[in-house]
């Protein structure tokens, strides 16, 4: 994972550290990782901070395209979120478009989760079977 993060960061013309070696990235991240994950039936997106630059960005690793218009939107108008957001900033508007009426049947009829990671921690941010057990209970 931090290789795939590394790579996407050397291409990003957003971030400032294009030179970063992976010895040096590595360094950087081994005591306060921070990223999140945004998962539609094991295909993903990554969102993740460079600890150089502070540069905010969305890697796509071939999420779908069939996603509700409001979740599309997002994500291709913040496709480069630079450094005018936090990453718990980033956290919360997903949250909120994924729980909102307009990704409900998105969310039912896929298997969606939303998983942050903070050094060797993961924590089950949103998970859409939760969604559809609440709906059949």
């Amino acid at each position: 994972m931090k290789e795939y993060i590394k790579s996407c960061f050397c291409k990003c013309k957003s971030c400032e550290c294009k030179s970063c070696n992976f010895g040096e990235f590595e360094k950087l991240f081994k005591d306060d990782v921070l990223y999140l994950k945004l998962e539609e039936n094991g295909l993903r997106w990554i969102i993740a901070e460079c600890p150089k630059c502070g540069t905010i960005r969305m890697f796509s690793c071939n999420l779908s395209i069939i996603m509700p218009l409001k979740l599309q939107e997002y994500i291709s108008q913040n496709s480069i979120i630079g450094k005018i957001k936090k990453i718990s900033e980033v956290e919360k508007e997903l949250l909120d478009i994924l729980n909102s009426k307009e990704c409900e049947n998105y969310c039912i009829n896929n298997n969606i989760s939303l998983i942050k990671y903070v050094n060797n921690s993961i924590s089950i941010l949103f998970k859409s079977r939760d969604i559809y057990n609440k709906f059949n209970t």
